[in-house]
């Protein structure tokens, strides 16, 4: 599927640029509510409050 790809993307850009090109803004503006609807639940977010699991187990004496 890679190697198809890459003969697509070749494709597009050896015979289409000018296609291509024009695509590229709606591409971009596209790029942006698919990042916003699977960028979410990445990066440590999850709902502690912004403190260290450890460091509170350490205070309460649990390792």
């Amino acid at each position: 599927m890679l190697v198809a790809g890459a003969v697509g993307v070749y494709y597009l850009l050896t015979e289409h640029l000018t296609h291509v090109r024009q695509a590229i803004p709606y591409l971009i503006l596209l790029a942006c509510p698919v990042m916003h609807l699977f960028g979410h639940h990445h990066g440590g977010h999850h709902g502690h409050g912004g403190h260290d699991q450890r460091a509170d187990r350490q205070q309460e004496g649990r390792f």
